[in-house]
């Protein structure tokens, strides 16, 4: 399910030249070309303001930018694929996944298991279209220490992928601050066209901005700039037609009058920038509860799930069931240290 796009020299008034420039502006199909901006473009590429106006007028138009009716473009989205979760009461009631093109937000207090569900459909996102996955690696990019092989080898046993190609095919970089992240999503769409990539992964995406905008008197620079990042995601995920999922923290309120008390971090910002808006939050023991809080296409809801080795469940027994195997599993790769208690003597 490669997905490289519309080639530059496909778009009148694209010379060799313009092209080169385009590729080394990270510019690489017209895809991603028509959701430029005129000026923003010329001053990186030095290519005039009005070559900038034509190439970009043509490659909207090579593609179609037009008035479509409601049925002709319900009939163009028919064959998007979705990326499934693996929780059939979460993708029933989601209508069959989570479309491609789609910003998803997943925010919720701490343990409540945001790193789990990204690394399980990290997993996911490698499995073939007729098993709910997109067949793409996976771009993750960490802001703290979330990504962890043995979650994903645990995934990859459920879902039958081999452990090492699961962790072969998701490609990991730390960012350690947001000027560090900003320059990474401007190399994005080139890997991404390089690689066959289609899904990305931010954990976690609202801290950074958190943390290094601390005071209210700096509070609108850091919403322009997240807005800024929060759009270069929309086009990279639009025009390379894949799925972009971020983690985001929370503050805790005390409060005396019910209600949800965690409001998420920047929240109008993420909030109006995501597509899909997960609140995940801990319950009982291995209990989740997962609401849905945005779509733009089915209705919100509320729903409890199971969280184990290998992600969520759907219920206790099916957690229970795949969890024997995957026990074995990481017994054969770490064997376990038995105790005292179990009458062998240890040592230091």
């Amino acid at each position: 399910m490669e997905s490289e796009g519309t080639p530059l020299e496909m778009v009148p008034g694209i010379g060799p030249v313009a092209a080169k420039r385009l590729r080394e502006h990270n510019i690489v199909n017209a895809e991603y070309l028509a959701r430029q901006s005129y000026s923003e473009l010329s001053w990186g590429t030095k290519l005039g303001e009005a070559t900038c106006h034509k190439i970009v007028t043509n490659a909207r138009e090579l593609l179609g930018y037009e008035f479509q009716s409601g049925l002709e473009l319900e009939s163009s989205r028919s064959s998007d694929y979705k990326l499934t979760t693996g929780v059939e009461v979460v993708d029933r009631k989601l209508r069959g996944g989570i479309p491609t093109g789609s910003l998803v937000e997943v925010y919720g207090p701490s343990r409540g298991g945001k790193s789990h569900l990204m690394i399980q459909l990290a997993v996911r996102a490698q499995l073939p279209p007729e098993q709910g996955g997109l067949e793409s690696n996976v771009l993750w990019l960490m802001t703290g220490l979330s990504f962890r092989s043995l979650s994903v080898r645990a995934a990859a046993l459920r879902y039958g992928v081999d452990g090492d190609t699961a962790l072969n095919n998701i490609a990991v970089q730390e960012v350690v601050n947001r000027e560090h992240l900003q320059d990474i999503l401007k190399t994005l769409p080139e890997v991404m066209a390089q690689t066959g990539t289609r899904v990305v992964v931010i954990d976690s995406l609202g801290g950074l901005f958190q943390v290094e905008y601390a005071t209210l008197c700096h509070r609108s620079v850091m919403e322009k700039e997240l807005a800024q990042v929060m759009r270069t995601l929309r086009h990279i995920t639009r025009a390379g037609d894949g799925v972009c999922i971020y983690t985001n923290q929370v503050f805790e309120h005390i409060t005396n009058y019910g209600g949800n008390p965690n409001s998420p971090m920047n929240g109008h910002i993420m909030r109006h920038g995501s597509d899909y808006r997960f609140f995940l939050r801990k319950r009982a023991r291995e209990k989740r509860g997962l609401s849905l809080q945005k779509a733009p296409d089915v209705p919100e809801f509320d729903t409890e799930i199971e969280i184990g080795w290998g992600g969520f469940y759907p219920d206790a027994r099916e957690r229970k069931d795949s969890e024997r195997e995957i026990y074995d599993m990481l017994d054969g790769l770490f064997p376990r240290v038995p105790s005292e208690s179990e009458g062998v003597e240890v040592i230091g």
